[in-house]
């Protein structure tokens, strides 16, 4: 048996090469959403959920400064927020179908979500603080009796 001089790992260099070229052709971009939706490839039930994707992104850019204050590497992360943003979305979505049962899509939508908030400060979008009104008023009285982790009022905020 002849042995392969361009093996790297104990693979050849070809099945490497084959692998890149295997990823590049299933990596699929905004424009690529985009695109499938004007040809009609997305499905109806997916659309809104891309516009909301291709809205955020737009204002995502706007707050950044405009198409022209944005490069090619805050573009791309700013891209794959967006595209997290569609599956977030849709595994949200998959859980609620599923009366809460579908602990993969639980999984899914908390991963997309944790993963999306940590890039959006790479770019600069981050957190901000802002000033809130502790005076007692409905919104704070609507908070106290709905409680913030389940539908028993919270007694540390009374």
């Amino acid at each position: 048996m002849a042995e392969n001089v361009g093996a790297v790992g104990g693979r050849p260099r070809s099945a490497r090469r084959a692998r890149a070229r295997q990823r590049a052709e299933h990596t699929i971009t905004l424009e690529d959403v985009r695109r499938y939706r004007h040809m009609g490839v997305i499905p109806a039930s997916m659309r809104p959920l891309v516009r909301l994707a291709e809205d955020e992104l737009a204002a995502w850019v706007q707050d950044l400064g405009g198409p022209s204050e944005v490069s090619a590497q805050e573009r791309a992360v700013l891209e794959d927020a967006a595209r997290l943003g569609v599956i977030l979305r849709a595994q949200v979505l998959r859980f609620m179908r599923s009366d809460g049962n579908d602990r993969h899509a639980a999984t899914s939508a908390t991963t997309a979500a944790a993963t999306r908030r940590a890039s959006l400060p790479a770019v600069g979008l981050g957190r901000r603080a802002r000033e809130i009104d502790r005076a007692p008023g409905p919104g704070l009285r609507r908070l106290r009796e709905t409680a913030v982790y389940g539908t028993r009022p919270d007694p540390s905020l009374k």
